[in-house]
């Protein structure tokens, strides 16, 4: 006769991972479902983002520029060049001209060429003069100066800009 005791398994050999149980395949396809549906909102909003033209660009890289920030002719210089880089820019994208490669005095030269409108031709000249005496002026004459030519480089887009375009704005 046998005299060990038999034992009886009561408990299982293992557990089920949180993964294979019935609450865990709810959680994850809920989670599942939530990634989905964020990245469909994410690809929505972003799709709707209006993109800027490039005169609403121009003005708004144009009024990023803080000239009352200049406190060295080192400063007003950086603020030239990137008022000549927006306007290169500018009217690059809005005409659709070779711009970015020029010199401001062969942007000049290209715009007569192309028959830019003389009055904002002549601003232009005036602005990019701005640059060149920059190196002779004393800290007043340089913030009054650069505040003007900040101010007509904001004139060039707003004259720039469609009519119909002006229209609807004044409008709103």
């Amino acid at each position: 006769m046998n005299t060990q005791p038999e034992f009886y398994d009561i408990f299982d050999y293992y557990s089920l991972p949180f993964y294979q149980t019935t609450l865990g395949r709810i959680c994850i396809t809920c989670g599942l479902i939530a990634a989905i549906l964020l990245l469909a909102y994410a690809i929505i909003v972003l799709r709707k983002k209006k993109a800027l033209t490039p005169w609403q660009w121009a003005h708004k890289e144009l009024l990023l520029l803080s000239i009352e920030k200049c406190t060295c002719k080192d400063d007003y210089k950086k603020i030239y060049f990137q008022m000549s880089r927006i306007l290169k820019q500018y009217l690059a994208k809005r005409y659709s001209w070779a711009t970015e490669d020029k010199t401001d005095d062969e942007l000049v030269i290209y715009l007569e060429h192309k028959k830019f409108d003389a009055k904002l031709l002549e601003m232009l000249k005036h602005l990019v003069d701005g640059a060149q005496w920059i190196k002779f002026a004393n800290e007043d004459v340089l913030r009054n100066q650069a505040t003007k030519d900040h101010a007509t480089a904001l004139l060039i887009i707003q004259q720039t800009t469609p009519l119909d375009i002006k229209q609807s704005t004044s409008h709103v």
